[in-house]
């Protein structure tokens, strides 16, 4: 059996994607790992240039775009590794990363997945908040795209969501981390299962984590690994898409694990659905 299976969701990220497969060639040398690129109907040629410049990775080519998690379930139904590595498109590997990561789940039988440190940009000027504390009734109006985070950015709701209050630094148990670079044990996939589909893009790696949890696994941030995540690449307007499915997730996560009360759910379903508007009534005002 292999050490590590990488697997990439693909969606029109041609450049970001070869170098991200340039990185894990450069970076990756103590493991024996098999490369999963799952394309949803790029029309950048970006299969094309995996079949050409990376003959060894294994390709799976959806007819349309089902979806963040049900392309990773495609690739994890088919994995030889005895850990799988989810890695989004648009991220480097730093300096052997992938091979620290790798030693540390190995070291720690009782974590069930782990994230590295992520930085912004390759100069690592700035640091990605990648690890937070899990959403709640509470802080759910204070994360890192709130307008309530940057009108109050000191605020208690957005320090304890986003732990910026830590310098992350250090090694350390935390809720959850970002799907662009989450390492899992298959173990814990063989317990709980696959992702859930209903998330089409979004939370799903909140959601994963809750349920390991929950599983009695444990959950770390381990900084002595670093990649780069260029999540900023795209400033300016938003597609709605994005928007709303940002704002569907929320809603799917919060009735799957918080609300319980069905008064409440309606109330949290239109502060969402409020939200979501003002957002894309914001969005239509930059253009």
């Amino acid at each position: 059996m292999l050490d590590l299976s990488i697997i990439i969701v693909n969606y029109n990220s041609k450049n970001y994607l070869v170098d991200c497969l340039q990185s894990i060639e450069r970076q990756t040398s103590g493991v024996s790992i098999e490369v999963w690129v799952v394309d949803n109907n790029s029309k950048d040629g970006s299969p094309e240039e995996v079949r050409k410049s990376f003959p060894k990775v294994r390709l799976i080519q959806n007819p349309d775009n089902p979806g963040f998690s049900t392309s990773l379930n495609k690739a994890l139904s088919k994995m030889e590794g005895r850990y799988a590595l989810l890695l989004n498109p648009d991220t480097l590997i730093l300096e052997s990363a992938i091979d620290r990561m790798f030693q540390f789940m190995e070291n720690n039988s009782k974590v069930g997945i782990l994230g590295p440190k992520v930085y912004d940009n390759r100069e690592k000027t700035s640091l990605q908040h990648s690890c937070r504390s899990f959403p709640s009734l509470h802080n759910v109006l204070f994360h890192r795209y709130s307008l309530l985070t940057k009108l109050f950015p000191g605020n208690p709701w957005s320090r304890k969501y986003l732990l910026s209050d830590w310098d992350h630094q250090s090694t350390r148990e935390v809720d959850w981390l970002s799907g662009c670079c989450m390492m899992l044990r298959k173990q814990v996939i063989e317990e709980i299962g696959y992702f859930d589909e209903a998330f089409f893009m979004f939370s799903e790696d909140v959601d994963y984590c809750y349920r390991t949890g929950k599983a009695g696994w444990k959950v770390f941030y381990f900084p002595e690994a670093e990649v780069v995540h260029f999540i900023g690449a795209s400033k300016g307007k938003v597609k709605p898409r994005i928007i709303i499915e940002r704002h569907k997730s929320i809603r799917h996560y919060l009735r799957k694990h918080c609300i319980k009360n069905p008064f409440l759910a309606i109330l949290i379903d239109l502060v969402i659905f409020l939200r979501g508007g003002g957002m894309l009534l914001l969005n239509v005002l930059k253009s």
